[in-house]
């Protein structure tokens, strides 16, 4: 005997479906039956069919069969979003600005189809610039829909960002195939947060991740509001004593990113979290503050040269000067008060500072990074960001999604331009990202690094032309941060996508309310059929109209991988989503890069000067004025390609070769301990030695004491070593190495007389 149960099982219930009524007039009926393809092709079978059957009737039949070819095809169809780009065809829901006339089609991001019609679902650049939203929960096919959007960005040769909240290295794996079947493995970067549960010191086998530095680039307000963001994750509920030290500590690193900022925009420092820490103390803040002494993320010291200005430093003294008990003119010997004091503000600061220098040193801690936001956005280059939920607590995970966060608004912010005033090209149709499609940024689990202030970013963003996915399972997540903040990303997203939906409470609700309700006639009652044997119910034929909800939760959690619910404008799309299907790679190989010191502006100013003259029609001998009248052989080439008379290129160049083959040196052995250098280019000949010396000639004026200065080119290979994270130990004896290979190799031992530029000459003329 089967149990009873009191709830509703599933062949009591009814499908609300069923007690639908359609109303309209049967003319509308068939018109919208023959204006789709499957309806005017079943409607043509059907006449072929009736013309067998009824022969007389086929002439008739004939020309229905054209009339219904003719209205199918040249009713005006329309998709339910826009028409893809490619087609060029007017599209209605596309209409003209200022008018309804229809205009071209724009349709450059491709969605999937509607589930029981197949049309194709696209959006163009400014329904994108719009924003999106994605609900769905576990196994819905969120992930995968969302590569599949981004696919989109890579047909159009643009980039993306994606930032993966789950931390799946799986991830990166897709994104590399798709970009490596595009040809574009080169613009590929990824920052990779996951350490596999271990310390990463030194060196590793595998290249983990590209690395960033988010000091590198922005104000310093802008890297001040990043640190001051990053304090409020894991403080909840602080007292007012707590809220007192943050503020100190706010003050603090507003005075001292101040002046730092300064120095890197004067190219004496390379700012990153490890060089910041290093003015922790107060004997570097004196320091730099009196002395203008300059520490490096290893603790080198050294010194700023020029004067730094009064509104630059003003704030660090105001910061000195306001902590209880210290004096300006006792440098070094501040009481114990002062260290007390200070010592409390810096505590705000020890364990971000901390993550930054030291858990994700081999990311963060580098002069310079591989991933720069400024160029990846306006390069179109393409970022993965991958973030360990499971490895780290929310806090953390929060403040790495920040560091991401607040890099990607500096860029913005730059983008928006700071002049009002000026010609309109120079003002507007300058800004860096105006594109005919947009730049799309991915925020996948975005509820496990919800950013309190990030709203703001999809208002902003839409005149930059980015485009901007946020995704996650459920509401919730997207409040945890600020149910503000989560109210206003979901007002500001005008493409919703419900996917599989477990949540029957807020997501539900939102959604719920999205969709809005729609009167729908339904029939009013049934009755049991008399005459039939079967006792079965008939319509009464009558119907009512009820107002109903669009959606109905079952469909959501109904809904297969890859099936979703579409929100646009007030029209509803059942949907089912592009699959881009990456194939799998054998190799996965993450982009290095070489790391280049950027040039000072003095050498920006000085080539921009070099450009400028060579554009200028100028002889080409006034460009070598400053050569001098020794170098005759090259004077003698620049005379030949003047004069009429041609050169024999290949005999010239045999003769300096040959020449060059007799004077090639033997191959360079190891420096024996003994070797004591003679005619190197260090030489420096004594004053009472270069009246008979053959490498001092009295009749050239302005001659140096020596070729080139041995204490000057030591100096700077030190720097350099310096710069490339050697210690000032090791540093030197590296430098003392190479200038004692350069002395050696550099020894000569007599004057050759076979080089001799004449004799060069003489040969070249007489092979003419």
């Amino acid at each position: 005997m089967m149990k009873a149960f009191r709830g509703v099982i599933k062949s009591q219930e009814q499908a609300q479906s069923h007690a639908v009524r359609d109303l309209r007039a049967f003319h509308r009926r068939f018109g919208d039956l023959l204006a789709s393809r499957n309806g005017a092709c079943v409607c043509i079978i059907a006449c072929c069919f009736l013309s067998f059957v009824f022969e007389y009737f086929s002439d008739i039949l004939l020309l229905a069969m054209f009339l219904i070819f003719w209205f199918s095809m040249w009713s005006s169809s329309s998709l339910p979003f826009k028409k893809p780009l490619y087609c060029k065809e007017l599209d209605k829901n596309n209409p003209q600005p200022g008018s309804n006339k229809p205009g071209q089609s724009e349709g450059i991001y491709y969605f999937g189809n509607e589930i029981n019609t197949s049309n194709e679902l696209w959006f163009n650049n400014s329904d994108m610039r719009t924003h999106c939203l994605i609900f769905g929960s576990t196994g819905s096919g969120k992930t995968e829909t969302l590569l599949s959007i981004s696919y989109n960005a890579l047909v159009q040769g643009s980039g993306f960002i994606y930032v993966d909240g789950k931390g799946d290295n799986s991830l990166f794996a897709k994104v590399f195939s798709m970009v490596r079947s595009m040809g574009r493995e080169d613009d590929l970067l990824v920052i990779n947060f996951m350490t596999g549960a271990r310390d990463i010191i030194g060196p590793q086998k595998d290249i983990i991740s590209n690395t960033m530095n988010p000091f590198a680039v922005g104000s310093s307000s802008m890297l001040s509001q990043l640190v001051t963001s990053m304090m409020n994750s894991g403080q909840g509920g602080q007292s007012g004593d707590g809220d007192m030290w943050k503020g100190r500590a706010i003050s603090f690193i507003e005075a001292l990113m101040r002046i730092l900022v300064y120095l890197r925009d004067q190219d004496a420092l390379l700012l990153d979290a490890g060089t910041v820490r290093r003015y922790f103390t107060i004997e570097a803040l004196e320091g730099l503050f009196h002395d203008r002494k300059i520490l490096d993320q290893l603790g080198n010291e050294s010194t700023y040269e020029k004067e730094i200005p009064f509104d630059v430093k003003d704030p660090l003294s105001n910061y000195l000067v306001s902590l209880p008990g210290y004096k300006m003119d006792k440098k070094g010997e501040q009481s114990d008060k002062v260290y007390e004091q200070h010592g409390y503000i810096i505590m705000q600061l020890t364990r971000i500072f901390g993550s930054l220098a030291d858990v994700y040193a081999h990311i963060i801690r580098t002069n310079l990074a591989e991933v720069d936001f400024r160029d990846v956005v306006l390069n179109r280059r393409i970022l993965v960001v991958l973030l360990p939920a499971l490895e780290k607590s929310p806090d953390e995970l929060s403040n790495l999604g920040k560091l991401i966060i607040a890099s990607l608004k500096a860029m913005l912010a730059a983008g928006l331009g700071d002049k009002v005033e000026g010609d309109y090209k120079d003002v507007i149709e300058t800004k860096p990202t105006n594109s005919n499609t947009p730049y799309l940024c991915i925020l996948d689990e975005y509820g496990y690094y919800a950013v309190e202030g990030f709203a703001v970013v999809p208002a902003q963003a839409r005149s930059l032309g980015f485009s901007v996915v946020f995704a996650g399972q459920d509401l919730p997540a997207f409040q945890k941060a600020s149910k503000e903040e989560a109210a206003s990303i979901c007002a500001n997203t005008n493409i919703k996508i419900c996917m599989k939906l477990e949540d029957p409470q807020e997501t539900w609700e939102f959604f719920q309310k999205t969709a809005g309700e729609a009167y729908v006639s339904v029939a009013k009652s049934y009755n049991v059929n008399q005459n039939s044997t079967t006792m079965s119910y008939q319509d009464t034929m009558e119907a009512n109209l009820d107002k109903r909800n669009r959606v109905d939760l079952l469909d959501l959690k109904d809904q297969r991988e890859g099936e979703a619910h579409v929100f646009f404008k007030s029209n509803i799309i059942r949907m089912r989503s592009f699959y881009a299907n990456p194939p799998k790679v054998e190799k996965l190989k993450i982009n290095q890069f070489l790391k280049v010191k950027p040039p000072s502006r003095e050498e920006v100013n000085f080539l921009n000067s070099v450009y400028s003259v060579s554009d200028l029609n100028v002889d080409i001998e006034d460009n070598f004025d400053h050569i001098s009248e020794d170098d005759q052989l090259i004077n003698f080439l620049i005379k030949k390609i003047h004069s009429n008379i041609p050169l024999d290129i290949n005999k010239a160049c045999s003769i300096i070769d040959e020449i060059k083959d007799f004077n090639e040196d033997e191959p360079v052995e190891e420096i024996s301990a003994d070797f004591i250098p003679k005619n190197d280019i260090f030489l420096n000949i004594p004053l009472e030695d270069r009246v008979d010396s053959v490498y001092y000639d009295y009749g050239t004026s302005s001659l140096e004491d020596c070729l080139i200065d041995y204490k000057q080119i030591k100096s700077a290979v030190n720097k350099m070593a310096i710069l490339n994270d050697m210690q000032k130990s090791k540093a030197n004896n590296i430098s003392k190495n190479i200038l004692d290979r350069i002395s050696y190799i550099t020894c000569y031992e007599f004057y050759d007389k076979k080089s001799d530029v004449n004799s060069i000459i003489d040969k070249i003329i007489k092979s003419q």
